[in-house]
């Protein structure tokens, strides 16, 4: 009886994993590839 008690809280914490499995996701940075290209670029190369 004492190793029910014992294992319960256990098994409690483990059915709240998907929830804490979101906190834990590693920090993604967003990433920006390419050039930015402004509106002055544009009227500088195109044909007059």
């Amino acid at each position: 009886m004492k190793r029910i008690l014992l294992y319960l809280p256990l098994l409690a914490a483990c059915s709240s994993t998907p929830q804490i499995t979101n906190y834990l996701s590693p920090y993604r940075v967003d990433v920006r590839q390419g050039n930015m290209v402004t509106q002055d670029m544009v009227w500088a190369a195109s044909p007059a």
